[in-house]
């Protein structure tokens, strides 16, 4: 089991969804709209499996399980 994640991003925007950069220090009122942008999640399950790698203790053994 696992997942993979390429990259997360948070932005923030003004009420157009217009990338901008919000000082908190002189905007406290100020809305904030966010953009959460996902790149490559992925996540797996593989239910036959017999082998795992915390079963293995060592390295030697974990490393070369994963390769």
């Amino acid at each position: 089991m696992g997942f993979t994640l390429e990259e997360i991003i948070l932005i923030n925007t003004d009420q157009n969804w217009k990338e901008i950069f919000i000082d908190r220090n002189v905007h406290k009122d100020l809305n904030m709209y966010k953009i959460l942008n996902i790149k490559n999640f992925g996540f797996y399950l593989n239910c036959n499996e017999k082998k795992f790698l915390s079963d293995l203790k060592e390295k030697k053994q974990i490393n070369n399980a994963m390769t």
